[in-house]
Protein backbone atom coordinates (compact mmCIF):
# COMPACT_ATOMS: atom_id res chain seq x y z
CA UNK A 1 0.00 0.00 0.00
CA UNK A 2 2.43 2.55 0.85
CA UNK A 3 4.09 1.93 -2.47
CA UNK A 4 1.19 2.37 -4.30
CA UNK A 5 0.73 5.74 -2.36
CA UNK A 6 4.11 7.05 -3.67
CA UNK A 7 3.54 5.84 -7.01
CA UNK A 8 0.50 7.65 -6.74
CA UNK A 9 2.16 10.83 -5.31
CA UNK A 10 4.87 11.04 -8.17
CA UNK A 11 2.05 10.97 -10.65
CA UNK A 12 0.42 13.79 -9.44
CA UNK A 13 3.57 15.56 -9.11
CA UNK A 14 4.65 14.87 -12.70
CA UNK A 15 0.91 15.74 -14.08
CA UNK A 16 0.92 18.90 -12.16
CA UNK A 17 4.65 19.95 -13.51
CA UNK A 18 3.35 18.95 -16.98
CA UNK A 19 0.83 21.18 -16.57
CA UNK A 20 3.15 24.06 -15.67
CA UNK A 21 5.58 23.48 -18.12
CA UNK A 22 2.68 23.66 -21.11
CA UNK A 23 1.27 26.81 -18.73
CA UNK A 24 5.44 28.26 -19.55
CA UNK A 25 5.44 27.15 -23.18
CA UNK A 26 2.29 28.66 -23.73
CA UNK A 27 2.48 31.82 -22.04
CA UNK A 28 6.15 31.84 -24.34
CA UNK A 29 4.48 31.42 -27.53
CA UNK A 30 2.23 34.26 -26.84
CA UNK A 31 4.62 36.63 -26.94
CA UNK A 32 6.60 35.16 -29.66
CA UNK A 33 4.36 36.23 -31.77
CA UNK A 34 5.06 39.29 -33.79
CA UNK A 35 2.62 42.02 -32.57
CA UNK A 36 3.44 45.39 -33.50
CA UNK A 37 -0.08 46.27 -33.61
CA UNK A 38 -0.79 45.73 -30.15
CA UNK A 39 1.07 48.82 -28.53
CA UNK A 40 -1.23 50.37 -25.25
CA UNK A 41 -0.24 52.02 -22.16
CA UNK A 42 1.01 50.04 -19.64
CA UNK A 43 2.38 49.89 -16.31
CA UNK A 44 6.26 48.61 -16.76
CA UNK A 45 5.98 47.16 -13.35
CA UNK A 46 2.88 44.98 -13.96
CA UNK A 47 5.00 44.09 -17.25
CA UNK A 48 8.08 42.93 -14.93
CA UNK A 49 5.94 41.14 -12.40
CA UNK A 50 4.23 39.50 -15.34
CA UNK A 51 7.95 37.76 -16.36
CA UNK A 52 9.46 37.67 -13.01
CA UNK A 53 6.78 35.14 -12.33
CA UNK A 54 7.01 33.33 -15.80
CA UNK A 55 11.08 33.29 -15.16
CA UNK A 56 10.68 32.41 -11.22
CA UNK A 57 10.51 28.07 -11.46
CA UNK A 58 13.34 28.02 -13.93
CA UNK A 59 15.98 29.86 -12.77
CA UNK A 60 15.23 28.71 -8.76
CA UNK A 61 15.54 25.20 -10.74
CA UNK A 62 18.69 26.47 -11.56
CA UNK A 63 19.39 27.24 -8.10
CA UNK A 64 19.82 31.15 -8.37
CA UNK A 65 18.96 33.63 -6.25
CA UNK A 66 16.10 36.12 -8.18
CA UNK A 67 14.83 39.02 -6.70
CA UNK A 68 13.19 42.13 -7.91
CA UNK A 69 13.82 46.09 -6.70
CA UNK A 70 11.56 48.29 -8.38
CA UNK A 71 11.80 51.92 -7.30
CA UNK A 72 10.62 53.87 -9.92
CA UNK A 73 7.99 56.25 -9.18
CA UNK A 74 6.48 56.54 -12.36
CA UNK A 75 6.29 53.61 -15.15
CA UNK A 76 3.59 54.10 -17.32
CA UNK A 77 4.66 53.82 -21.02
CA UNK A 78 3.52 53.16 -24.58
CA UNK A 79 4.40 49.41 -25.68
CA UNK A 80 3.68 45.95 -26.55
CA UNK A 81 4.14 44.35 -23.07
CA UNK A 82 4.82 40.91 -24.43
CA UNK A 83 7.81 42.12 -26.71
CA UNK A 84 9.22 43.86 -23.20
CA UNK A 85 8.36 40.20 -21.95
CA UNK A 86 10.84 38.64 -24.84
CA UNK A 87 13.03 41.01 -24.33
CA UNK A 88 13.45 40.91 -20.66
CA UNK A 89 12.99 36.73 -20.65
CA UNK A 90 16.08 36.79 -23.32
CA UNK A 91 17.83 38.73 -21.12
CA UNK A 92 17.25 36.67 -18.12
CA UNK A 93 18.21 34.09 -19.70
CA UNK A 94 21.08 34.95 -20.85
CA UNK A 95 22.71 36.19 -16.87
CA UNK A 96 21.23 32.76 -15.93
CA UNK A 97 23.47 30.70 -18.25
CA UNK A 98 26.63 33.27 -17.15
CA UNK A 99 26.18 32.71 -13.27
CA UNK A 100 28.11 29.92 -11.56
CA UNK A 101 27.70 28.80 -7.52
CA UNK A 102 25.59 31.34 -5.54
CA UNK A 103 24.48 32.74 -8.98
CA UNK A 104 22.10 36.31 -8.04
CA UNK A 105 19.81 37.97 -10.62
CA UNK A 106 18.18 41.46 -10.11
CA UNK A 107 15.46 43.18 -11.81
CA UNK A 108 15.13 46.43 -10.68
CA UNK A 109 13.70 49.94 -12.08
CA UNK A 110 14.49 53.77 -11.60
CA UNK A 111 13.76 57.01 -12.92
CA UNK A 112 16.63 58.63 -14.05
CA UNK A 113 14.80 61.58 -14.62
CA UNK A 114 11.11 62.76 -15.29
CA UNK A 115 10.85 61.36 -19.06
CA UNK A 116 11.96 57.87 -18.79
CA UNK A 117 12.12 54.79 -16.95
CA UNK A 118 15.32 51.87 -16.77
CA UNK A 119 14.95 48.65 -16.01
CA UNK A 120 17.99 47.30 -14.99
CA UNK A 121 18.76 43.35 -14.99
CA UNK A 122 21.77 42.55 -12.71
CA UNK A 123 23.93 39.35 -12.54
CA UNK A 124 27.08 37.97 -10.92
CA UNK A 125 27.95 35.85 -13.49
CA UNK A 126 31.35 35.57 -14.98
CA UNK A 127 30.64 39.15 -17.35
CA UNK A 128 31.36 39.72 -20.79
CA UNK A 129 35.33 39.97 -22.30
CA UNK A 130 35.55 43.34 -23.75
CA UNK A 131 36.26 42.01 -27.19
CA UNK A 132 32.97 40.57 -27.21
CA UNK A 133 31.07 43.72 -26.03
CA UNK A 134 30.79 45.68 -29.56
CA UNK A 135 29.28 42.00 -30.58
CA UNK A 136 26.32 41.04 -28.46
CA UNK A 137 23.77 42.37 -30.04
CA UNK A 138 24.87 40.77 -33.94
CA UNK A 139 22.74 37.68 -34.91
CA UNK A 140 23.93 34.50 -34.13
CA UNK A 141 26.86 35.70 -32.15
CA UNK A 142 27.15 33.79 -29.27
CA UNK A 143 29.62 34.34 -26.35
CA UNK A 144 29.29 30.39 -25.16
CA UNK A 145 32.22 27.99 -26.17
CA UNK A 146 29.91 25.34 -27.18
CA UNK A 147 27.81 27.23 -29.72
CA UNK A 148 24.53 25.11 -29.51
CA UNK A 149 23.01 28.03 -27.92
CA UNK A 150 23.52 30.75 -31.29
CA UNK A 151 20.29 32.17 -31.51
CA UNK A 152 18.82 35.55 -32.43
CA UNK A 153 18.52 36.32 -28.33
CA UNK A 154 20.20 39.81 -27.76
CA UNK A 155 19.71 41.11 -31.63
CA UNK A 156 16.15 40.01 -30.88
CA UNK A 157 16.18 42.46 -27.59
CA UNK A 158 17.88 45.37 -29.27
CA UNK A 159 14.93 45.51 -32.02
CA UNK A 160 12.36 45.73 -29.64
CA UNK A 161 14.08 48.50 -27.60
CA UNK A 162 14.09 50.34 -30.61
CA UNK A 163 10.94 49.69 -31.76
CA UNK A 164 10.15 51.35 -28.49
CA UNK A 165 12.09 54.07 -28.65
CA UNK A 166 14.57 52.90 -26.00
CA UNK A 167 17.63 52.10 -25.46
CA UNK A 168 19.82 49.56 -24.41
CA UNK A 169 23.30 50.15 -22.42
CA UNK A 170 25.65 46.95 -21.12
CA UNK A 171 27.99 47.20 -18.41
CA UNK A 172 30.33 44.20 -17.45
CA UNK A 173 32.76 43.55 -15.76
CA UNK A 174 34.92 39.60 -16.20
CA UNK A 175 34.76 37.73 -12.95
CA UNK A 176 31.79 40.39 -11.48
CA UNK A 177 28.98 40.55 -13.31
CA UNK A 178 26.63 42.50 -15.98
CA UNK A 179 23.98 44.69 -15.61
CA UNK A 180 21.63 45.03 -19.05
CA UNK A 181 20.16 48.28 -18.95
CA UNK A 182 16.69 49.14 -21.05
CA UNK A 183 16.08 53.33 -21.02
CA UNK A 184 11.95 53.39 -21.86
CA UNK A 185 10.35 57.04 -22.72
CA UNK A 186 7.47 57.76 -20.16
CA UNK A 187 3.91 58.57 -21.20
CA UNK A 188 4.01 62.50 -19.67
CA UNK A 189 0.88 63.32 -18.63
Amino acid sequence: AVKKESVLRHLTLIENETKRCGEIVKGLLDFSRKEQEDFESKHVHKVLYETFELMTHPIKIANISFQTDFKAKSDVIFCSPNQIKQACIAIIVNASEAVLENGEIIISTTNPDNETIRIDITDNGIGIPEDDMPHIFEPFFSTKQDTSGIGLGLAIVHGIVKSHNGRIDVKSELGKGTTMSITLPLITT
